[in-house]
């Protein structure tokens, strides 16, 4: 579910305008829903269950790198005009 969360943070925070790098707005706003997928049912859990660094790092780092493709994806399918 941090992965979820991630993907969610990460398509949130994709620029709108010109310009901008990082919409914070957006990503403010979801921030209930990734927030939520991301501690209470990503960390929560692990931290309840053990006290084990390995699946903690493991969530943020799934969370990470869910926001960085989501946030990255539209930036490679869009196309620019060739000059021929």
């Amino acid at each position: 579910t941090s992965i979820v969360g991630g993907v969610i943070c990460g398509f949130a925070a994709h620029p709108r305008k010109e310009g901008q790098i990082i919409s914070w707005q957006w990503a403010l706003i979801f921030s209930p829903l990734w927030g939520m997928l991301f501690i209470a049912f990503g960390i929560g859990p692990v931290v309840s269950r053990t006290a084990d660094w390995l699946p903690l790092f493991r969530n943020v780092a799934g969370f990470m790198i869910g926001a960085l493709v989501a946030f990255l994806s539209p930036t490679f399918t869009r196309s620019t005009p060739s000059e021929t």
